[in-house]
């Protein structure tokens, strides 16, 4: 069981983010409470900022999510070109590991024909 703790506006932040990560991965709260191995309620308390969790569960939802923890943590710090790039990385990670590699090596191949044409 997490221990609960004062309601702040960082936590609602935490909790919406940890909310768009899981539906643009179309999972569902129970799902993702199962992967991390807590209960779904902790989820939706989680995603409406009533509760924190620990560091290591937070970790755990960022490794399910597909994410590094400071995505979740600081994502509106984020200058433009590192919230483009989060979004492909969630795009990618939704590929299959050969998909992954085909669509890597295009982007390579276009961008070398963008900057470093004959």
């Amino acid at each position: 069981m997490e221990k609960e703790h004062t309601f702040s506006k960082g936590d609602v932040e935490i909790g919406q983010r940890i909310r768009r990560l899981r539906k643009y991965l179309r999972m569902t709260q129970k799902e993702l409470a199962e992967k991390v191995m807590i209960s779904p309620s902790s989820i939706t308390r989680l995603e409406s900022g009533q509760i924190m969790v620990s560091l290591f569960t937070l970790i755990e939802i960022a490794k399910v999510l597909q994410v590094p923890v400071s995505t979740i943590l600081a994502e509106n710090h984020k200058s433009g070109i590192e919230a483009e790039l989060s979004q492909v990385t969630l795009k990618l990670a939704k590929c299959t590991p050969e998909q992954r590699k085909a669509l890597i090596q295009c982007f390579e191949l276009m961008v070398d024909a963008i900057f470093f044409e004959k």
